[in-house]
């Protein structure tokens, strides 16, 4: 019985292993599209950019791309 407990534990770990993989992946691929898009919400003028959520400009462009990536990549997940 010992033995079988051991390996679900194992192999839940694993599986907890893959997920923070796809996790990091997927951050490093949707990254670069949010800094851009926080980037081109800089230039708009500061009552447009109130009404993008997230993107006010009230933290920094790499502060805001990283709030963007990570808000959006948890719903690959479910």
């Amino acid at each position: 019985m010992a033995s079988i407990d051991v390996g679900k534990h194992l192999a839940s770990n694993d599986r907890h292993r893959s997920e923070v993989r796809q996790y990091w992946l997927m951050f490093g691929l949707v990254y670069p599209f949010c800094l851009g898009f926080a980037l081109v919400a800089r230039l708009l003028p500061r009552n447009r950019r109130d009404t993008l959520p997230g993107f006010g400009g009230r933290h920094s462009v790499f502060r805001e791309a990283r709030m963007a990536a990570s808000s959006c990549i948890p719903f690959a997940f479910r």
